[in-house]
């Protein structure tokens, strides 16, 4: 990676020039709240940068033209908070990244509200913005059955499902591979296919620079034991050795592998926040709520500009 300022201009841009390889690049739409309180919410714990709409606007045109440059292929929309708390912000950003291939992360409590077979409007405007995926958080199975009627509607408009199932011991201590992948796959369109297309499994933790003292970090160690996590991935990988379930695919610069299952595509992940890269090339640029674009979550002095 190199960064060369040209000319004697404090100002970044249009001058600024930064070659590097990435991935991806992330942005954290500004919101003051979120509308679920989830006792294991790594932003809680994570660097909290300032919210300046403003900044972000200005700095916009030079986000994008890195992003370009660096051979960006998809966008992810998220927040510090729910981005759909700010959901005029998210479409925006969204309409202004509608070339690349572009994913929204949620809790889902926001759409359950508002997407709807009997209220499509704001699911037309997702996908008028030309949204790929919508992530849903999840960290209970009734959130399966509350949501699917949502998971249905998005279909409909082409826009792809992706269901993040935070394994805590709420469902650890109930439910294991099979279990939750049934809870998944009963909801289906008429020839088979599931509502949701894409399952990942996540083992909760938090980074190695967290405080024990935060309440966040009590509350991960009282509540999720990584074991249980070992303990879906083998019972996935006896599902494979059975034939149920075959690989498809990895996924450059993380190494996690997609594997099919019923028509439903599974992943796994051992970690929430990335600390590091494991390539020369960045695997995300950040595009922060304070308007700096930066190359970690949880260190401002990966600021870029």
């Amino acid at each position: 990676m190199a960064l060369v300022v040209a000319g004697s201009n404090p100002v970044p841009h249009p001058k600024l020039r930064i070659e590097m390889k990435a991935q991806n690049l992330t942005i954290s739409v500004p919101a003051e709240r979120c509308d679920k309180n989830c006792p294991y919410c790594i932003s809680m714990i994570t660097w909290q940068p300032d919210n300046d709409i403003i900044r972000m606007y200005e700095n916009l045109s030079a986000v994008q033209r890195v992003a370009d440059r660096a051979g960006v292929t998809n966008v992810l929309i998220t927040s510090k908070r729910e981005p759909f708390m700010n959901s005029g912000e998210t479409l925006h950003f969204a309409r202004c990244f509608m070339d690349y291939w572009l994913e929204i992360q949620t809790n889902g409590l926001y759409l359950s509200k508002h997407v709807s077979s009997d209220n499509e409007a704001f699911a037309i405007e997702l996908s008028r913005c030309r949204v790929n995926v919508i992530a849903f958080s999840i960290d209970q199975l009734e959130d399966i059955d509350n949501y699917a009627d949502v998971f249905k509607t998005l279909k409909k408009f082409g826009i792809i499902t992706r269901v993040c199932i935070n394994l805590t011991k709420k469902i650890t201590s109930k439910y294991g591979f099979y279990n939750i992948t049934e809870a998944v796959t009963k909801h289906r369109d008429e020839r088979g296919i599931p509502y949701v297309r894409q399952l990942l499994f996540r083992d909760i933790n938090y980074p190695s620079t967290a405080s024990k003292d935060s309440r966040v970090v009590q509350w991960i160690d009282e509540n999720v034991n990584s074991a249980h996590y070992t303990s879906i991935v083998a019972q996935a990988v006896r599902a494979e050795a059975t034939g149920d379930m075959r690989e498809l695919r990895k996924i450059p610069h993380t190494g996690v592998t997609i594997y099919s299952y019923k028509n439903l595509s599974i992943c796994f992940s051992d970690y929430c926040i990335q600390e590091k890269n494991r390539t020369e090339d960045i695997r995300s640029l950040i595009f922060q709520s304070d308007g700096h674009l930066y190359t970690s979550w949880d260190d401002p002095a990966s600021i870029l500009f």
